[in-house]
């Protein structure tokens, strides 16, 4: 099996490149060099936009996962004695949602002033 496909490999011509190949490379080349570099992005003038970000995303998700621990469902009124302990799932998840929902929509405003 490989003596056949050496031999097959062996008849197939050799690929040699076109001859302008070189030149447009070089071309290419020269484009890329002549380009001026890439601005960088302005880190500090960003960082505390970035750290307030992070503070108040931090200080909502510790108020929304606060106010799903604390609440009291125990008080809520009972129809024919049902037991509302499905309530805790539902604000967390409630909570959680709109905590997202507002981080993608106030990074979506921020992103648009430009």
């Amino acid at each position: 099996m490989n003596d056949e496909l050496d031999r097959v490999l062996a008849a197939e011509p050799d690929v040699v490149p076109s001859s302008r190949f070189a030149g447009n490379v070089i071309a290419a080349v020269r484009r890329e060099a002549a380009m001026p570099p890439p601005i960088e992005f302005p880190w500090r003038r960003a960082l505390p936009a970035i750290i307030a970000a992070g503070i108040v995303l931090l200080a909502l998700v510790g108020l929304a996962a606060f106010l799903a621990i604390s609440a009291d469902y125990s008080r809520l009124p009972t129809l024919a004695g049902v037991n509302h302990a499905w309530l805790r799932p539902l604000v967390t998840t409630a909570a959680a949602c709109l905590l997202s929902w507002f981080s993608v929509r106030a990074s979506a405003i921020l992103s648009a002033r430009r």
